[in-house]
Parts: C-alpha cells; structure tokens; sequence
C-alpha cells in the first residue's frame, strides 16, 4: 500500500508541476516535449518563486522602520 501512496505522490507532484511550467511559460507540455529542459525550467521557476518569497519577507521586516 504505501508504494501505491507513493506513487500517487510523485504523480500529484509531476501533475502540479507540469500545470506550473504550462501556466508561468506558457508552454504546452507534450510526451515529445525534452524532460531536461523540463527540469531545468521547474528548478529556475522554483528559484525564482524562493527569491521573491525572500525579498518579500524583507519588506514585510523593514515596514514601520526608518531609514536614518
């Protein structure tokens, strides 16, 4: 059974990050389309997302602070 769960999993995860890099590059992903290049355009969407999270907690922790 947790094989099975397993495999669900890796199939919810592919499926959500097959929408991400349709919908951010709107690209459509077919079974001919490269899986390197989909896996290098997942890791790049990723660290974009971290990097925007990251600044966005750093203006939300300079709010109400002056600037002397």
């Amino acid at each position: 059974m947790s094989q099975m769960a397993s495999q669900s999993n890796i199939e919810d995860d592919f499926t959500s990050a097959a929408f991400l890099v349709e919908k951010e590059l709107g690209v459509e992903l077919t079974p001919e389309y490269p899986a390197l290049k989909f896996v290098t355009q997942l890791e790049e969407i990723t660290k974009y997302y971290k990097k925007q999270n990251e600044e966005m907690e750093r203006t939300k922790s300079m709010r109400g602070k002056s600037f002397r």
